[in-house]
């Protein structure tokens, strides 16, 4: 079948609406026959689904191979959330196998949080993830399903990963294949010593600091600093495709910031693209780009900002915050430089990074995190009123969201209530509250949101 044929097949599947339990059996073993064909175009596929010969005691959905690596494969079309026990029983068999052999999990729905990080907990990790959003991109004309599946074994291997998104991969390949085709462009332009440089450090040899240094000297102030405008805007491209280990090795982005390093020594070069610079991260929002190697130099030139650009590059911090949270070294390297701006802040940055430190203070993070300990310094240590009235606008914000969400009435807020200031006990620091009396300022808080969402 054609991969239009196939997709055909499963947008028919994705329209059943009555859906009995027999039905409901049928389309799951229709599902799991789709992709098997996808993993058989792909050259992928040892064995279509069958059953283990020692005695018929386990089904095996089918069977793929990956860079040598042996991959047992599960199919899952449920509609409702998929219960642990499936994933355990799938791991069973996986472990029951040839040391070495894998599992590949797959789910038409998506899977909750809990449900991946199950995959990890107590165990040595042996199965990898596709869900939800990921199943679709299997049916997309231009989704390479093989290339896919050797990078989730290679990020997973390599990180501390429950998942690894289709639409990560295709976004991070998308921006790769524009880079080359950027730097093609430029070895067509061999007369120019701009071009020249550029075309001898995005190939994949390592320069030494000498050869670097060397190639800079031949260059006037103009050209050094066309050279770091180019690399402030492609910088954050290289490192994503670098961290998303989609480069080969780790010479184009040594010999990047080796010229980075080189050339922003020079002072002449930074008085003409200081607000370059915070242009780029007001643009990009990239974390990367709030490293020492650039925040060191330019950090100077904040008060020669335009006010405009100054308040761009203050709502771009937040925003990078928000995005990356879910990025532990991220958000460590922007919390460096929010404690550093605080005072800069108009209030609407502030309250921005009052939520997401709030929600950093309580997740399970690490308290050595810098992002924890920025947190705390913010809202435990600063004696401010201001921050206090964020705290408690954060408060009757989440109450509010909470209590529309689950239609909580008068009569029935006390155990919501209890569960609330619990789960946020570590907030009333940030208020001057003991244990007791943040309990019965959570419960007024509660009963007058309450009281007001249904007069």
């Amino acid at each position: 079948m054609s991969k239009d044929d196939l997709r055909e097949k499963y947008l028919e599947l994705k329209s059943y609406t009555k859906v009995t339990r027999s039905v409901a059996a049928d389309r799951g073993l229709q599902f799991q026959d789709l992709i098997e064909s996808l993993f058989d175009r792909e050259e992928i596929l040892l064995r279509r689904s069958y059953y283990t010969s020692d005695n018929k005691s386990e089904q095996i959905d089918c069977a793929i191979q990956i860079n040598t690596r042996v991959i047992l494969v599960e199919v899952k079309w449920v509609e409702s959330n998929i219960a642990a026990s499936d994933l355990y029983a799938f791991a069973g068999k996986v472990q029951n196998k040839l040391e070495g052999t894998l599992g590949l999990f797959i789910s038409k729905e998506k899977l909750s949080e809990n449900f991946l990080a199950a995959l990890s907990k107590g165990r040595r990790r042996n199965i990898l993830v596709v869900h939800g959003d990921d199943v679709e991109s299997f049916f997309d004309d231009d989704f390479a399903i093989k290339m896919y599946l050797q990078h989730i074994l290679l990020a997973l291997s390599i990180d501390n990963l429950n998942h690894y998104p289709a639409s990560d991969f295709k976004n991070n390949r998308q921006r790769l294949i524009t880079l080359r085709d950027e730097e093609k462009q430029l070895r067509q332009k061999k007369d120019e010593v701009f071009s020249r440089y550029l075309d001898a450090i995005l190939r994949d040899d390592e320069l030494t600091d000498h050869n670097i240094y060397s190639h800079i000297q031949t260059m006037n102030t103009e050209t050094k600093a066309k050279v770091i405008r180019y690399l402030l805007q492609k910088y954050p491209d290289y490192r994503k495709a670098h961290d998303d280990f989609l480069l080969q090795g780790s010479a184009k982005l040594t010999n990047v910031e080796r010229t980075l390093t080189n050339v922003l020594r020079l002072r002449e070069v930074l008085e003409v693209t200081f607000q370059d610079y915070f242009k780029a991260f007001s643009e990009t929002r990239y974390p990367y780009l709030l490293v020492d190697l650039f925040w060191d130099v330019y950090t100077a030139y904040r008060d020669k900002l335009p006010g405009d650009l100054s308040q761009s590059f203050h709502n771009a911090i937040a925003a990078s915050l928000e995005t990356y949270s879910g990025d532990y070294n991220a958000a460590n390297i922007i919390s460096k430089r929010v404690q550093e701006l605080w005072g800069e802040f108009e209030k609407n940055t502030k309250q921005r990074l009052v939520s997401c430190y709030i929600d950093f203070l309580l997740s399970n993070r690490r308290p050595d995190f810098s992002q924890i300990e920025v947190g705390k310094r913010l809202l435990f240590q600063n004696k401010d009123d201001e921050i206090e009235a964020m705290v408690e606008e954060w408060i009757e914000h989440s109450i509010a969201e909470e209590s529309q969400e689950y239609d909580i009435i008068v009569n029935d807020f006390e155990r919501p209530s209890r569960s609330f200031a619990h789960r946020t006990k570590r907030l009333r620091r940030a208020v001057g509250l003991s244990e007791e009396e943040w309990k019965t300022y959570i419960h007024k808080k509660y009963r007058h949101q309450v009281e007001n969402r249904q007069r």
